[in-house]
């Protein structure tokens, strides 16, 4: 009668988190950092609230002017799509919710799919080579989610602008095609965003829940499932934190991988 007074009292949302997971101590940013018990996956506390996603008309302008200079105008019609892509901005509002500190790894995958999609997995490397519907697997198995593009989007921005970064403030955050060496590097070994999250730009890219459709809120035009953030082989361009891109939900590829997260009761 206690144990169900309590759960009364607390309600079960609040119960399942507690059996998931456990505090851990304010990260060096000041936001909450929570450890995944089964998994030992550490998760950061993003704060909900309403936000802003995509790119607005001014900036896209800019960006399309940009893009037009460095690919030249043979691209026209795919920086347009690009930036297309990105539009109309949408306002959201969002619960707190936790996403996790890194990318998922090899070594985490192993350990609750009992497989690896390499022989020997890299020590720290995110996992990669798995598709939508495998990460949806994990996530089953484990009791967590795919973030949502508008948890993805807000989590990596962490109060910045969807503008692209400055080519030496990049090469501090993310692995790409400048820095790379054309591979994932481990998780962690680039400085954090303002939340404390690591490799939200470059690395691998990471799939979310949504469907991919060519412009930012069409439901009615869906494709494959939305992939963020760029990776090892991305220019600064698709390592913004407003750029989209579509990715089949069975095909995996060896630059796309994920991150996991779980909504905040």
């Amino acid at each position: 009668m206690t144990i169900l007074a309590v759960a009364v009292w607390l309600g079960w949302d609040h119960i399942r988190f507690w059996w998931r997971f456990e505090a851990m101590e304010r990260n060096a940013e000041g936001y909450s950092e929570y450890r995944h018990r089964q998994t030992g996956i550490v998760f950061v506390e993003i704060p909900g609230g309403d936000v802003t996603i995509g790119t607005s008309e001014e900036e896209g302008r800019v960006l399309l002017e940009e893009l037009l200079r460095v690919f030249n105008s043979e691209s026209d019609s795919s920086c347009r799509s690009l930036v297309a892509a990105e539009q109309p901005i949408q306002q959201v509002k969002l619960r707190s919710f936790l996403i996790s500190k890194y990318e998922t790894t090899e070594l985490d995958w192993l350990r609750i799919m009992g497989k690896s999609p390499f022989p020997v997995p890299g020590e720290g490397l995110p996992v990669s080579s798995v598709n939508w519907d495998d990460c949806h697997e994990f996530c089953a198995r484990t009791g967590l989610r795919l973030p949502t593009e508008a948890e993805w989007e807000h989590a990596c921005k962490a109060g910045e602008t969807c503008s692209a970064t400055a080519p030496e403030e990049l090469d501090e955050q993310a692995w790409t095609q400048a820095n790379s060496l054309i591979a994932s590097h481990a998780v962690g070994l680039k400085r954090a965003n303002g939340f404390g999250l690591h490799d939200m730009k470059g690395n691998v890219w990471e799939y979310c829940e949504d469907a991919y459709t060519p412009r930012l809120g069409d439901t009615a035009h869906a494709t494959g499932r939305v992939i963020r953030g760029g990776s090892f082989g991305s220019s600064l361009w698709d390592c913004r934190c407003s750029r989209r891109q579509d990715g089949t939900a069975a095909a995996s590829h060896a630059d796309v991988g994920f991150r996991a997260a779980y909504t905040v009761p």
